[in-house]
């Protein structure tokens, strides 16, 4: 009877562990979702599944570019990242999307002793920093005409 016990208290630990950590990724402000090595979304949170106005139970197992950003494909970043051992871009190109600008994160996690990878992308919204910066632009060309 104590080993039955015990079993249901580490699966409850274990369920409010998954639970944490699924309520610190839905924090996150800023989109963020992980896939598979064959661009299938395995994780969202909570402000990606907004922007891409689907719940998340109905994103996973989907193809990002057909999620959000709504794309033909993976986003180039993306790709070098998977035919490559590791990559980050300190500059990636800027996504447009839903009349909003958005700078990609892209992140290749293997664990040790496995084959597999997955590779999770944090969206940051940088439209407004792009407002301020060509208002900024306007007003020093202004100066030096």
């Amino acid at each position: 009877m104590a080993s039955k016990k015990k079993k249901s208290t580490s699966l409850k630990k274990l369920q409010r562990c998954c639970e944490e950590w699924r309520d610190i990724f839905d924090a996150i402000r800023d989109p963020v979702f992980s896939h598979d090595d064959k661009f299938r979304i395995i994780r969202a949170n909570q402000a990606y599944a907004e922007l891409a106005g689907m719940p998340i139970k109905k994103i996973i197992g989907m193809l990002y570019w057909k999620v959000f950003p709504i794309r033909v494909g993976p986003l180039p970043e993306c790709q070098e990242v998977q035919e490559s051992d590791f990559v980050i871009h300190d500059n990636p190109p800027n996504i447009i999307a839903n009349n909003r600008v958005f700078r990609s994160r892209t992140f290749d996690v293997q664990r040790k002793g496995e084959d597999s990878r997955h590779f999770v992308h944090i969206l940051e919204e940088i439209t407004e920093k792009g407002i301020v910066e060509q208002e900024k632009r306007k007003v020093d060309r202004a100066f030096q005409a």
